[in-house]
């Protein structure tokens, strides 16, 4: 999660340094959240994950829901190349194309589910990026935004921190710099409503997660 502003990818030294350091505890606390999702999303539904880096999340719903047509787009050319080498490994069909969120490669009203994690902070215009995912999200389907609430403090981000895969003598740096540039770089739940307002999704919400450091977005695109 190195903030990164989304009109220019990851360096090939910033994609690597998330997708093996970062994503293992990204991944981690988001079981719960693909779970969810696998029981949730209706039969055959085409899913796209915005941002979705190394195509994990992606990854882990395709295996418990193999009926779903599932897409995930990233700015990174490093990130999708390890997402489709990842993909055939796992003799997968998820499809995963290099974009950005603010100008997504999709026709308007394709997806019945559009997901983002954790990415959203990296828009350069956050609104833009979510009108783009309105855009291509079907009349009746589901948006949902997860992002790292601004106002996580030290406390709450210290588990989240002792999942990275880095030695425990690094912990303490890592965690300041989490806090710095991650969370302080985030956005919090009431800039989230105002977006949210702006976007005017009829009937949205935005709550933080009990016992997580995250905020969800979500909202059903009107028939």
């Amino acid at each position: 999660m190195l903030i990164r502003n989304m009109a220019s990818p990851f360096t090939a030294i910033e994609a690597f340094i998330y997708d093996w350091f970062v994503a293992p505890a990204t991944n981690t606390m988001s079981s719960d959240l693909v779970n969810l999702l696998a029981t949730t999303i209706r039969q055959n539904a085409k899913f796209l994950d915005v941002g979705c880096g190394g195509g994990q999340l992606a990854m882990s719903l395709a295996k418990l829901r193999p009926d779903l047509t599932i897409t995930g787009v990233d700015l990174s050319p490093q990130q999708i190349a390890r997402a489709r080498a990842r993909n055939v490994a796992a003799g997968l069909t998820v499809d995963f194309v290099e974009g950005s969120a603010l100008n997504l490669p999709f026709e308007t009203n394709s997806f019945a589910v559009v997901f983002s994690s954790a990415s959203i902070k990296h828009w350069p215009d956050p609104l833009a990026g979510l009108k783009e995912c309105w855009r291509v999200l079907k009349p009746g389907g589901k948006l949902l935004v997860f992002e790292i609430d601004k106002d996580v403090t030290a406390a709450e981000a210290a588990p989240f921190v002792t999942l990275w895969r880095i030695p425990s003598f690094a912990r303490p740096i890592a965690r300041m710099f989490f806090l710095h540039y991650v969370v302080g770089g985030s956005i919090s739940v009431a800039d989230a409503k105002v977006l949210l307002d702006k976007l005017a999704a009829p009937g949205g919400t935005v709550e933080r997660i009990p016992n997580r450091l995250v905020w969800l977005m979500q909202a059903e695109k009107p028939v």
